[in-house]
């Protein structure tokens, strides 16, 4: 008896402690933070007219309160916005105050001390807080040089810009410059002459005659990739109409590729492929020549290249008509060859001619000049005031009548 009434109190303080083990404790709350300093009392500026300010001279967006009832207090959070004046686009930010706060007042303006410390702390502005904030704030840059954020280090003098254009990703310029030293590479290996505007035609001429396209690829013989070269050349800088011009004669990008830089003129060339020098030359005129260069402007100013012209009238002994029928054929793509006249039709030519200009010396007695040029090319001038004209050509009617 007297060991069971020993046991008695060991079994029931064995039962008491199991008891107390199993009784499990709720884990303490958020401490709540109440500020000691009566902010009526202040004389200077409050965290939040602080923060509105700052919004002001940075050219964002009035500052957004949320606020969130959390285990018997108040938590905070802070969304700054900028409105971008090209794209009207806003971007906000939001800073979330994790401290929660007796009343709903105080989280407001400790939440302005956050977020003034996070795009402002590298200015002073503990000196222009209420007691109590600026601890607060001591308290968010003993943590920010313990533990720096984004890269920067602890002694970092300048706040980042939260509305600042993010850098680029360092993938991308790495990708950049590897395409950089390749293309670099690549041109590189290319040879480069530099040449006379002289040589550079010969060489011209040179490349026409050995290429020989012929006009004899269709629409179907080229393939599905039609449209996916014209497109691409297109973006390279060319124009669609020499593009398609060109897949008359080739069907791969390669032959494409030549048959442009060789058949387009280098002012419609995209910039890549143009010359790279400008070429000042001074030239030395005889009175042959001179003549010359006079009828290569006039034929240029018709929209023929003065190279060609020049060309065209040395082919053809300085005669500017046959000249001109040149570059016309050479335009037209013909190579018609005009029938000899012997004697006989040209007198009879000359003579109806010579008729014809009677008549109009005898309407226009004041008013008709006639002028031969070379080659026996022979200008007419008229000059016609049309109410003379008109009644001139009457009687002319009339008389025929």
């Amino acid at each position: 008896a007297a060991a069971a009434a020993a046991a008695a109190p060991a079994a029931g303080q064995g039962f008491s402690i199991w008891g107390n083990d199993k009784q499990k404790q709720e884990p303490a709350g958020p401490q709540v933070i109440s500020c000691k300093y009566d902010l009526s009392r202040w004389t200077g500026k409050t965290p939040s007219t602080l923060l509105n300010e700052l919004c002001q001279r940075n050219g964002w967006l009035r500052p957004q309160y949320k606020t969130k009832q959390r285990s018997g207090g108040v938590m905070i959070g802070i969304s700054l916005a900028n409105r971008d004046k090209k794209t009207q686009e806003v971007v906000s930010k939001y800073y979330t105050d994790k401290r929660v706060y007796a009343s709903e007042s105080e989280a407001r303006h400790f939440g302005a001390v956050y977020a003034l410390h996070c795009v402002n702390y590298d200015k002073a502005m503990e000196h222009v807080l209420p007691p109590g904030y600026r601890d607060y704030w001591h308290e968010l840059e003993q943590q920010r040089k313990a533990n720096p954020r984004r890269g920067q280090s602890g002694q970092s003098s300048q706040a980042p810009n939260p509305f600042a254009a993010p850098p680029p990703p360092k993938v991308h310029a790495a990708a950049t410059n590897k395409r950089k030293m390749e293309r670099d590479l690549r041109e590189r290996d290319l040879p480069l002459v530099v040449m006379s505007e002289k040589c550079r035609r010969v060489v011209d001429n040179a490349l026409h005659s050995f290429f020989n396209f012929r006009k004899q690829v269709s629409g179907e013989e080229a393939g599905d990739d039609r449209q996916s070269l014209v497109d691409e050349l297109v973006t390279a800088g060319f124009r669609a109409a020499h593009v398609t011009e060109g897949l008359t004669y080739c069907a791969t990008s390669t032959e494409l590729l030549e048959w442009l830089l060789l058949h387009v003129p280098e002012d419609d060339l995209p910039e890549r492929y143009r010359p790279k020098m400008i070429e000042l030359t001074a030239a030395k005129h005889d009175q042959e020549s001179l003549a010359r260069e006079y009828k290569a402007r006039r034929l240029s100013a018709l929209g023929f290249a003065h190279a060609d012209c020049t060309a065209a009238l040395r082919q053809h002994g300085d005669s500017l008509w046959h000249g001109f029928q040149a570059l016309l054929q050479a335009v037209l793509g013909v190579s018609t060859q005009w029938p000899e006249v012997d004697d006989e039709q040209r007198a009879a030519a000359h003579a109806e001619r010579q008729d014809e200009l009677t008549a109009l010396q005898s309407i226009f007695p004041d008013a008709c000049e006639l002028e031969v040029e070379e080659q026996g090319t022979l200008v007419v001038r008229v000059r016609v005031d049309v109410d003379v004209g008109m009644e001139s050509l009457d009687k002319a009617a009339a008389a025929a009548a």
